[in-house]
Order: structure tokens, then C-alpha cells, then sequence
């Protein structure tokens, strides 16, 4: 708004020149940006050959575009099936320090405070995970730890677990998603 403001006072002769400049950055392109999409063949074997306990973790971050702890984070009552979309309200930290067992927190940013479209693609194999391996329970977790019960599942152990999966898939070159939430699968729109 400082720079329509400050265009406009150019334009009127207010001012001799827009002071509203920055100089354009111009960042290094990451080495993730080079590595090709996934095929739906490799998405395939990744979650196959991810423990049963933690088997749809692929497709959420897939399909959704989620990080790893966002995924964590997520509870049966984060999902809207009738109207196809998920609220992403949680993050997950360890408390003051970084120690403690993992527990939900607030987002780590306000744009990751969201509603989600969840593909058509994706509705059955949702569905069928949140009936079968989720409990009734409102506040039950999305993804358990298989180590702790009914617990957070550690964003590290499924990150490990997906990092076996993908050479297994021959790709070990990829990771779930980027930092920026970009997605790795190269199916239908995501968001």
C-alpha cells in the first residue's frame, strides 16, 4: 500500500522519485527443483512398502501438499468428508527448549492455519483409513505412534520410514514435501 501511496505522490509531483524500492533478489535455484515429478507407479510402491501403521502418510502428503508434522498433527475431527476438505489447525513441537514428548501446537505460520480441498482421487483411500485405523474419538490421532499407543507419531520415524520406501521405489532422490509445501506428485490439482 506504501508503494501506491508513494507511486501516486510521483505521479501528482509530490515526490521526485518512489522511495518504495528494494533491490530484486535473485535467489539460487534449490536442487530440489531439478528432480522430476513422481510417477503414480513410484507413489505406489513408497506406500507399500511403508509400515502398515503409517502406510497413508504418502498419499496425505501427497495429495494435500503437507508437511510431514503438519500430517502428524492432523485428528479425525480436522476432516470434513461431506464437503471434501481438511483443517490444517495444528502444528507439533516438543515444548519449551525443544524437549518433551511431541505435542499439538498452534501453526507454525497464520497460512498454515487452512482449510484444504481433499482430491475425489483421494476420498476413498481417506475414508476407508479413517474407518479402519482411527478411532471414534474426536481428538484421536490422524497417524498413531505405534511405539506410545495412541501418541503424536514422530514426524522423524515416518520421514526414516519414507526415506527406506523411496529407494526401495528407486527414487531415493525425493523427500514428502518441500518446506514451502510444494507437492511431489505429479496426479490431479491439489489444492
Amino acid at each position: 500500500m506504501l508503494k501506491r501511496i508513494c507511486k501516486k505522490a510521483v505521479e501528482d509531483g509530490l515526490l521526485e522519485k518512489q522511495p518504495c524500492t528494494l533491490p530484486h533478489v535473485h535467489r539460487a535455484k534449490s536442487k530440489r527443483h531439478d528432480v522430476p515429478f513422481i510417477t503414480n507407479e513410484e507413489l505406489r510402491t513408497i506406500t507399500d512398502n511403508m509400515p502398515e501403521w503409517c502406510r497413508i502418510f504418502p498419499y496425505t502428503a501427497a495429495m494435500l501438499g503437507l508437511r510431514i508434522s503438519e500430517v502428524c498433527a492432523l485428528q479425525r475431527q480436522d476432516f470434513d468428508l461431506p464437503n471434501r476438505r481438511v483443517h490444517i489447525s495444528h502444528g507439533l513441537n516438543r515444548g519449551e527448549g525443544d524437549r518433551g514428548l511431541l505435542r499439538l501446537a498452534t501453526p507454525k505460520t497464520k497460512s498454515s492455519n487452512a482449510w484444504l480441498y481433499i482430491p475425489q482421487s483421494f476420498m476413498s483411500m481417506l475414508t476407508e483409513w479413517l474407518r479402519t485405523h482411527v478411532r471414534p474419538e474426536p481428538d484421536a490421532m490422524f497417524i498413531e505412534s505405534p511405539a506410545s499407543g495412541y501418541d503424536i507419531a514422530s514426524p522423524n520415524s515416518i520421514r526414516d520410514h519414507f526415506k527406506e520406501a523411496a529407494k526401495i521405489a528407486g527414487r531415493p532422490d525425493i523427500t514428502p514435501v518441500s518446506t514451502q509445501g510444494d507437492v511431489f506428485y505429479d496426479g490431479e490439482s491439489h489444492q
